[in-house]
């Protein structure tokens, strides 16, 4: 799954230094050089977004927080049963979910 999320982040930011590139000359490649080529901070990591409250009024989005990548790829939590290892629908107030 990474290696997809990665390659998939990689055709991305490759078309996203195409459309600057149009807009201010000299761009070129920029930005995929300094996250794919030059970085040595590509990493992935697991992440969980706590559930905000009704008062919070935010409905289904996730709380605030920093990110400090320049791309991030999300894919969907596996929720099992601890007992039988079955796929189970999420928790009601179980924060962000990626479908």
């Amino acid at each position: 799954m990474g290696e997809v999320v990665y390659e998939v982040a990689k055709s991305i930011v490759k078309q996203i230094d195409r459309v600057v590139a149009e807009t201010c000359p000299g761009h070129s490649t920029a930005l995929y050089d300094r996250t794919f080529t030059e970085s040595k901070m590509v990493v992935a990591r697991l992440l969980h977004y706590y559930a905000v409250t009704a008062s919070e009024g935010m409905g289904d989005w996730c709380g605030w927080h920093n990110d400090n990548s320049t791309i991030t790829g999300l894919v969907p939590a596996m929720w099992l049963d601890e007992e039988t290892g079955q796929d189970v629908l999420p928790p009601t107030g179980a924060g962000l979910v990626v479908d």
